[in-house]
Parts: structure tokens; sequence; C-alpha cells
């Protein structure tokens, strides 16, 4: 089992935590969040809008829309690609995988990121080279990319950190 199934569940609930998703509720209270979550799921979800953490969510173009303070609280660096020893190069950090294929978030105008699915090549110490995808100088996200993706899966899926909360 590689590393990063070994330290998805701990990851899951400790980011839970951090983003303040209410873990640590009562078993009565996870519960009635539970039909909640259901009922969400049928309306569309609750967690998105002015003054939330998410403030926008478009599914379809994969693009997600955090507040300044959701930023700052989760600790989101955002820098630059560089291109170095004949790729763009990125941090491993800032890569993240959806069903085996890799991706990056880029930072579009206006606070959004978008994922990008990227092509890797082989990672080196000064980062992994992004054979396709990715243009040097675009801004992208290069820590904390995982907790960006942790409210994307809880906005597709909070059932999954409901789950997680609940045992």
């Amino acid at each position: 089992m590689s590393w990063r199934k070994k330290m998805r569940y701990p990851f899951v609930l400790v980011a839970a935590m951090v983003i303040g998703l209410g873990c640590g509720k009562s078993s009565k209270d996870a519960h009635e969040g539970h039909e909640a979550a259901e009922a969400e799921h049928a309306e569309g979800p609750a967690r998105v809008g002015p003054g939330l953490a998410v403030e926008a969510y478009e599914v379809e173009e994969g693009r997600i829309k955090l507040s300044e303070k959701a930023v700052r609280r989760l600790g989101l660096r955002m820098e630059k690609a560089q291109f170095r020893e004949g790729a763009v190069r990125v941090p491993p950090q800032a890569l993240g995988e959806e069903e085996g294929e890799p991706f990056v978030y880029v930072q579009e105008p206006e606070g959004w990121l978008k994922r990008v699915y990227v092509t890797i090549g082989p990672g080196t110490v000064s980062g992994t080279p992004i054979l396709s995808g990715l243009a040097p100088g675009t801004v992208l996200v290069t820590q904390g990319a995982s907790f960006v993706r942790l409210a994307e899966l809880d906005l597709l899926a909070g059932d999954a950190v409901a789950a997680c909360c609940a045992i």
C-alpha cells in the first residue's frame, strides 16, 4: 500500500478539523449532519456562498473560489511555475492526482483556482518536470493543494467527510 493511501484517512480527519468542517460533534449531531448532507445533495451544496470558506464552485470547469480567510487559514502558497533544466518544474506537493491523472491548481483572475491536468516526467531534487499542460510563469498553488482538493471533495461528496467524523 502506498504512503498516500496509508495517510489518507488521518489526513482527511486533520484537514477537516483545520478548515472547520465540524468534526468533534456528538454522534447525534453527526447523524443530523448526515441527514442534512443528504438533503443538501438533492438541493445542491449549502456550503458555498459569500462569507463561507468556499465562495463559489464550478463542477464542470473544475474551478473553486476560496475566501481570503480560507486561503490564509489553509496556508496556501501561490508561486509562478519555473522553467529549469529544460522543463517547467513544480514542487511535488503542488501535484494532485485523480484516478491516476496528475493535476495542479492554477490561479485564475478574481481568485479562482482551476484544476489543470498535466503530464509529468520523473522527479528530481529540483522538482517534478511538467511535460505538458503548464506554461512557465503560470501561477499555481505550491503549498496546500491537498487542502484545496479536500474542499472540492467535500463539495462533491460531503458524506465522505461526515463519515470520517462519525468514527
